[in-house]
């Protein structure tokens, strides 16, 4: 097997990076919704709060890594 290219392994890992950090983005709107009311969930407010704020800096840190790989280049 052929290794990759500089170039293509950065067009890969930039491809994963954004669609975790869409799904990420989607996992975080869900937890807004159940915490709203829309989505039943049977969870109390305080562990949806923890749940939407521990996804929040997932997302951080997700945005922090393309950060780095967009000017790494």
């Amino acid at each position: 097997m052929e290794k990759l290219t500089l170039s293509q392994l950065q067009d890969r890992a930039s491809n994963k990076l954004e669609a975790k950090i869409f799904f990420e983005t989607k996992k975080l709107q869900e937890y807004k919704l159940m915490a709203d009311g829309v989505i039943d969930h049977g969870l109390s407010q305080e562990v949806i709060q923890q749940m939407i704020t521990s996804q929040e800096a997932e997302l951080q840190t997700y945005h922090y890594i393309k950060h780095c790989l967009t000017f790494n280049d």
